[in-house]
This record gives C-alpha cells, sequence and structure tokens, in this order.
C-alpha cells in the first residue's frame, strides 16, 4: 500500500498550479503543511524515548519509512513487516511529515560538511534535558525508520562521534542499517558509535527468526525492552536475533 503522505502529495503536485486555494480552506492547511520549506532545529525533531526504548535515550531519523534508500534498493528484508510503515499509515500525515522533517534537516548538515553543527545541536540538547530530568542522557537512538542514504552519511555520523567524544564523554549514538552495500570499516574504530547490521555483520548481527530451532548456542535473544538489555549499545561482535511478530 502506498503511504498516505506521498499519494495526497503527488496529486497536490499535479493540481495546485491550476487549483485556486481559498484562505481558512483544509485544503489549505494541508497545502502549507506539505510545502512548508523551513528548516526546523533540532531540538523540535529530536524526543526522549519511551518505557520500551528508555527515557536515557534521544530518537532521530533520517527520513520516513516509505522513502527508506534501503527498502528502495531491494537490501531490507522485512520491507513487508515495516514497524514504521506501520506507524506511518496509521498516523499518515503527522509522523510522516515529522520524520520528513527530519530528513530536511539531516540533509542539509550532510551536503554542508557540518558535522560540528549537528554535535553542538546534540550537546545543547542533552545539556539541556540532563538539568531537568531524573533520568541522564546516554543514548541516541538513530533511524526508527529510514536507512543511509549513501557513504556520506557514515563519514559524516564518524565525524559527528568523534566531536561528541571530546564535547559529551561516554555518550553513545546506536542504529541498524541494511545497507550492506556500504563500507563501515571506520565504524568499528570509532568507539561512542555502534551499528548494528541487518542481517550482516558491523560492529554487531541484528537479524529475525522465525522459530527457536533457528538460534545457535551464541545467539542472543532481544529482550524486546531496551531499558533491560544493552546488546545493540556495544561494539561485541553479538549476534542478536529477535522473533519476527
Amino acid at each position: 500500500m502506498k503511504n498516505k503522505y506521498f499519494q495526497l502529495k503527488n496529486r497536490l503536485d499535479k493540481i495546485a498550479k491550476d487549483f485556486e486555494i481559498k484562505d481558512g480552506s483544509i485544503f489549505k492547511n494541508i497545502v502549507e503543511l506539505l510545502y512548508d520549506d523551513d528548516v526546523i532545529p533540532l531540538r523540535k525533531l529530536i524526543k526522549v524515548g519511551n518505557l520500551k526504548i528508555g527515557l536515557d535515550t534521544l530518537i532521530f531519523n533520517m527520513g520516513s519509512a516509505y522513502k527508506c534508500p534501503a527498502d528502495k534498493l531491494g537490501l531490507c528484508k522485512v520491507s513487508d513487516k515495516c514497524y514504521a510503515k506501520k506507524a506511518e499509515n496509521q498516523y499518515w500525515l503527522n509522523t510522516t511529515h515529522y520524520r520528513e522533517k527530519q530528513a530536511k534537516y539531516w540533509k542539509r548538515l550532510v551536503k554542508a560538511n557540518k558535522p560540528e553543527y549537528f554535535a553542538a545541536d546534540l550537546r545543547e540538547i542533552i545539556t539541556s534535558k540532563n538539568k531537568t530530568s531524573l533520568h541522564k542522557i546516554k543514548f541516541l537512538r538513530l533511524n526508527e525508520s529510514g536507512d543511509f542514504y549513501g557513504q556520506k552519511d557514515i563519514d559524516f555520523l564518524i565525524e559527528t562521534c568523534k566531536i561528541l567524544a571530546i564535547t559529551v564523554p561516554d555518550f553513545i549514538i546506536y542504529t541498524y542499517t541494511a545497507r550492506s552495500d556500504l563500507n563501515f570499516s571506520e565504524v568499528l574504530k570509532q568507539p561512542n558509535l555502534v551499528i548494528n547490521g541487518s542481517g550482516f555483520m558491523i560492529d554487531n548481527n541484528f537479524d529475525t527468526f522465525n522459530h527457536e530451532s533457528q538460534l545457535k548456542k551464541n545467539d542472543k535473544l532481544c529482550k524486546g525492552s531496551c531499558t533491560v538489555c544493552k546488546f545493540c549499545k556495544v561494539k561485541k561482535g553479538y549476534d542478536i536475533k529477535i522473533k519476527l511478530h
């Protein structure tokens, strides 16, 4: 099923030039939402996790599930079961729009090659939240939806983490990727960046299984809650498995 956000946007693309928008109309409000080109500050595009992800974790996405580069390249093995797509289907306007805003912020900085800006924005957010919250921010979960667009994203993230290692010691960025076509050799050298390959090994291998008979002796079983498990946040070469459901 094509995501309703992009379905509507494509339709509007075709008729916007000939359509006279009236003030106060619902149509106008949707058009303004879809075509707003302002880049929103990171503090408005990043959220603190929940009881499952952890209240010590920030969440930021490079983009929406329906524009996921790995999915478009056929590298995602669970495209038909993608939880991020389900969220965008259920809350199709707000969720997809929000993730597209995140993509705009990310792409702008990567294109300008300004990892110091991303690092500075993150440091400001971490410092601010740690002053007021009982749960100190320790992690950034990158990409509940989406994936790396290309090698430049990985290089940008590595440079960001080099800065954060100095300015925010012990802060960890972790993520998952199905981009087995990219080079992650430098990631292995960066202690505060953990990238879990989806079905292949980088810092760890995070993969799915259907039956317990598929598990091997040294496999680490996903506990379904990041608050009681750190497998995906450490560079240990773990084979982490999660049951499809």
